[in-house]
């Protein structure tokens, strides 16, 4: 993701994309994203575009008048106006500018979301297809192969999905399979980090749990309320089965790992007993 040396730059960017994202409609919430990732490829594609907007030694209104020059009548003016306050900031890589722009397009569409109430219906489905990437390597691989042609990813993606998601998580998911390897992340680990981007815009944290078997609605509201205390800020639960753990749970959160499972358990064990 956008390194930390960029970061500054980026919540200055999105402090002036939130308030104008906040005035938009949804025609024009899809637009903006449309066009961001229209704007991101187009940076992606040219290196040397990204060198300019990431040299310190180019004036910030020279690389203004370069982005109107590049992309007025191209995309809208919420788009334009992103571009413009990219350009105003100093970025540690041009990569950062790319990641940025497709960062801001994903939210864009993830507002959306929230305004019509699929937001955590889009988290879910972002969360389990993470999971099915990274239980079927040969996907994962197909749809991330640099040396097939975009379009014909995409086509493979959309079969996969099968009409099955809402629209929201269809476009991000196209989103992550283009610009995925730009950023030097595995696909399924992209996806997850997108559950985890929309789990964060209804103000949660992730934990991913994995049990031996399925648990039910009851048993995820009460290990969401016990998190929820233990970490002091709401909790999103998404759910793994894996037969493997035999028993109890592996709970994730960021880079903490609460490890209960009786499989970990008997490893242990066995790991103290003599040769």
């Amino acid at each position: 993701m956008i390194r930390s040396t960029s970061r500054n730059a980026y919540q200055s960017v999105k402090q002036q994309f939130d308030a104008k994202a906040a005035g938009l409609s949804s025609a024009e919430l899809s637009g903006l994203f449309e066009d961001l990732s229209q704007t991101a490829r187009f940076f992606k594609e040219t290196h040397a575009l990204r060198q300019i907007f990431a040299s310190s030694s180019e004036s910030a209104d020279s690389k203004v008048r370069l982005a109107d020059a590049l992309f007025t009548g191209k995309i809208g003016p919420a788009a334009l106006d992103v571009v413009r306050a990219l350009a105003k900031e100093e970025w540690s890589t041009g990569s950062d500018i790319v990641l940025a722009l497709v960062q801001l397009g994903n939210l864009s569409l993830l507002i959306d979301a929230e305004r019509v109430g699929q937001l955590e219906e889009v988290e879910d489905e972002l969360f389990r297809f993470s999971r099915v990437l990274e239980a079927n390597a040969d996907l994962n691989g197909h749809l991330s192969e640099k040396i097939t042609p975009i379009e014909g990813r995409i086509r493979l993606l959309d079969q996969v999905l099968g009409g099955k998601t809402t629209s929201a998580t269809a476009k991000l998911l196209r989103r992550a399979v283009v610009f995925h390897t730009f950023d030097n992340h595995s696909l399924d680990r992209t996806v997850a980090w997108l559950a985890e981007l929309a789990a964060g815009r209804r103000g949660e944290s992730v934990a991913h749990v994995v049990a031996a078997t399925a648990l039910t609605d009851q048993q995820v509201a009460r290990l969401q309320a016990v998190l929820a205390k233990i970490y002091g800020r709401p909790i999103s639960v998404q759910t793994d089965v894996d037969p493997d753990v035999l028993g109890g749970l592996r709970i994730t959160v960021a880079d903490e790992v609460i490890d209960g499972t009786i499989a970990a358990k008997l490893a242990a064990a066995s790991s103290g007993l003599p040769n």
